[in-house]
């Protein structure tokens, strides 16, 4: 590869890498990577469709598009459907004198779309997945150089989208599956629709999260999707797993201690809390707390304060707290195990997280797909499908 077309190609992947293993919203992922794209081609706008593997339509995923939610455009209509059906790269330096432009999208925008470069976007194994393109590039400058970055800048998409939720259509079929609206967050079942919806409600919050359910039911990786989609994304996530401290260390693990607080404490620690001070701190299986200590963890969730193990010093931090748990802690509460006023504290907005039988046999399917492609890529393996 021409080290300018590796450069250009880098240069969209580095943009989005600290995006790709976390589990921010496709949304976001895909609007910074037409950002990089709009910006690379000096464009007024820009947009990235995927090819709806279900209906065979094109849907515009991101967009440099203020007046419209999305476009959705049927095989072979207007240039990206042009593009999408046949797989030719083009080029229009005059929209008015091209017959294949569809003028609707002005109509409805108010926008004067009056030149564009539009390219495929193709998987490794070169089936056409989705389209991008670029509107009113700077000075009209539309040139095979121009058009070379764009297929460059394309190439890099499909690379991107590789590494996302996004699911292939199949072997040799065009498009993907839209899956989730979070990256590395898999299904589509009515029951999962509601969890993102409450996930995406919770993260545009700063209120204190219970999550629920059965163990390897994805309870971690939606904490996770609520810190990414927050205004704390920028701070620290900071997990702690209460079921696999020792007792006598919990407190000196979620709260630090001062220097001689017990034998062997040689110099001031700090803990979980502090740690995760700007952020989020995930306590995942809350329910096996002792007694003592889910005290000490209401009067942080009322006062936003703490001391130290053996300190006086009160300590002041600013920390979201979302909660996860197998237990159910309506029983522990009835049964004295678990305060109740604490469980009221903590589920201030609580999610339900169903198990995957609970889900439908295409969540199953989705989920298996999704780990047999990312095995297989690891593994450089041929990709397979379950018949």
């Amino acid at each position: 590869m021409p080290l300018v077309a590796s450069e250009q190609r880098n240069s969209l992947l580095q943009s989005v890498a600290g995006l790709l293993s976390k589990q921010v919203t496709l949304q976001r992922l895909l609007d910074s990577m037409v950002e990089v794209v709009v910006r690379s081609l000096d464009a007024e706008r820009g947009t990235l469709y995927l090819v709806d593997s279900s209906k065979g339509r094109l849907v515009s995923i991101s967009a440099k598009l203020p007046e419209m939610d999305r476009i959705v455009l049927e095989p072979g209509r207007g240039i990206a459907g042009h593009v999408a059906k046949t797989g030719e790269p083009v080029v229009v330096p005059d929209t008015t004198k091209d017959t294949r432009f569809f003028a609707g999208i002005d109509e409805k925008t108010g926008f004067r779309t009056r030149n564009m470069l539009v390219v495929p976007v193709r998987r490794t194994d070169g089936t056409i997945c989705g389209v991008l393109q670029v509107l009113n590039l700077g000075r009209g400058n539309l040139g095979k150089e121009q058009l070379g970055k764009l297929e460059n800048l394309a190439d890099s998409v499909a690379e991107a989208l590789s590494l996302t939720s996004f699911m292939p259509a199949g072997q040799g079929r065009k498009g993907v599956e839209l899956s989730s609206p979070f990256n590395n967050i898999v299904g589509t079942s009515p029951a999962m629709k509601e969890v993102y919806r409450m996930i995406e409600s919770a993260a545009a919050t700063d209120v204190t999260v219970l999550l629920t359910g059965e163990t390897g039911t994805g309870k971690n990786l939606l904490a996770r999707a609520i810190h990414h989609n927050s205004a704390r994304a920028s701070g620290p996530l900071v997990q702690v797993d209460c079921a696999g401290l020792p007792a006598g260390i919990v407190e000196s693990e979620l709260f630090g201690h001062e220097r001689g607080a017990f034998t062997g404490a040689e110099r001031r620690v700090e803990g979980k809390f502090e740690q995760a001070h700007g952020g989020t701190l995930l306590l995942d299986e809350v329910g096996d707390l002792a007694l003592p200590l889910q005290g000490k963890l209401l009067r942080f969730l009322q006062e936003r304060s703490f001391e130290r193990l053996g300190g006086g010093r009160t300590v002041k931090v600013d920390v979201r707290v979302i909660a996860a748990t197998n237990a159910d802690l309506e029983s522990l509460v009835q049964r004295r195990l678990f305060r109740r006023d604490l469980y009221y504290r903590l589920k201030v907005l609580r999610i339900e997280v169903p198990p995957l039988r609970d889900r439908g046999s295409e969540d199953i399917l989705s989920l298996a797909e999704f780990f047999l492609e990312r095995y297989a890529e690891r593994h450089r393996r041929p990709a397979r499908r379950f018949s």
